[in-house]
């Protein structure tokens, strides 16, 4: 089951969203499913995939609680575009695929959990 949140809370233009309701909606859609693949804007909070350059921790508090309580296969974000990576959170892969605007995209084995970046 791929489910989805787009928007951030600390962000610019109008998909800014409150932690309370980005928990809330994703607890709800992936309430009783077994195998998840967690999309969401932004990466879960404190860890290596929501540093900034200034090195503040951007992510979402709501994103890390529902990787924590419900252990989605795979958590997929962006938001933090200079934070490139993959880190294991609980029993869950998750990867910052950064910026599409750098021309390059990132290739997920989910097989083998592997992250290739490629240039475009």
């Amino acid at each position: 089951m791929f489910i989805g949140f787009g928007g951030a809370v600390e962000s610019i233009g109008e998909m800014i969203f409150s932690e309370q309701e980005i928990y809330e909606k994703l607890k709800f859609l992936i309430q009783g499913e077994k195998k998840v693949f967690l999309v969401t804007h932004s990466p879960p909070k404190n860890c290596s995939l929501d540093k900034s350059f200034s090195g503040k921790h951007i992510g979402s508090e709501s994103v890390r609680k529902i990787i924590e309580e419900f252990s989605p296969e795979f958590s997929v974000s962006g938001h933090c575009h200079e934070a490139f990576g993959k880190e294991i959170i609980e029993k869950t892969f998750c990867i910052n695929v950064s910026s599409v605007k750098e021309e390059k995209i990132v290739l997920i084995d989910t097989k083998e959990k592997k992250v290739e970046r490629i240039e475009l």
